[in-house]
């Protein structure tokens, strides 16, 4: 056996054998959302882009709101980023709800070695965005999708009015869309439980079947809905939560914020 051989042989990934196989999520996490990604999306057309930042040249108070939220800072929460640098984090899992959509992923996952979560098979994403992925939790989470041919539309609450983009009107998928990550409760393995059950308490609790999720968290106020457009009511998007900030210099904007 030549040096080279010899070289090659140890360079080899011990974690990949000949017996191991890749397993698709769909059997390993059956009926579980929070396990994908949010499709690549392809540019919005009548929109500079798909960042926050392209959609706060129209809606600019909504986005104001934004820059301020939990949402917006879920990458860069300190707390976050202590927890997916342990060894027993998967990591890949963590960020499918601090950054849902495939665009802002570097890598991607469809399956995992050996049905074991620990051992990602992560495939390189030609449509990454290293600028979408700063945005975390960004407007298109939750109100950008592919529609049947796969073009990119905006899911909007059904106010009305003439937009330059295509809107497709779905305010039930909107209040729903909370409980992605918000009503997630899972056993990994004994040292790692994710658990957010704040959807199935609101609907025990004395308010279940009068209020969702967007009546106590999105706040309305009369507002423009676009920029120099007629003022309406409109949705603040600060979601307030419990009030804590993911950054200090942001606290004053948490309480304006509800």
């Amino acid at each position: 056996m030549t040096r080279s051989t010899v070289a090659a042989a140890l360079f080899i990934p011990a974690l990949v054998s000949c017996g191991d196989r890749q397993v698709p999520l769909s059997q390993v996490f059956p009926g579980q959302s929070w396990a994908y990604t949010i499709e690549n999306l392809k540019p919005l057309t009548g929109s500079p882009g798909l960042k926050a930042a392209d959609c706060g040249t129209c809606h600019v108070e909504h986005y104001r709101d934004w820059q301020s939220s939990t949402h917006a800072w879920a990458l860069d929460d300190l707390q976050f980023q202590a927890e997916i640098t342990k060894e027993s984090s998967p990591r890949w899992l963590c960020l499918n709800c601090h950054i849902p959509l495939s665009n802002q992923r570097e890598k991607l996952v469809s399956s995992v070695w050996n049905g074991d979560f620990m051992r990602p098979v992560e495939v390189p994403n030609p449509y990454f965005d290293p600028e979408l992925q700063k945005e975390a939790i960004t407007c298109g989470v939750c109100h950008l999708r592919a529609d049947q041919d796969g073009n990119t539309v905006v899911i909007g609450p059904g106010t009305g009015g003439i937009s330059p983009h295509p809107v497709k009107v779905d305010r039930e998928f909107l209040i729903n869309r909370c409980e992605s990550c918000h009503n997630v409760t899972y056993t990994l393995h004994d040292s790692l439980l994710c658990s957010f059950q704040t959807g199935s308490e609101l609907r025990q609790g004395p308010h279940a079947g009068q209020k969702n999720c967007v009546d106590c968290h999105m706040n309305t106020t009369l507002r423009p809905m676009v920029k120099g457009g007629p003022t309406k009511e409109s949705h603040r998007h600060s979601w307030p939560g419990g009030g804590v900030p993911k950054r200090f210099h942001l606290y004053r904007e948490v309480l304006s914020g509800g």
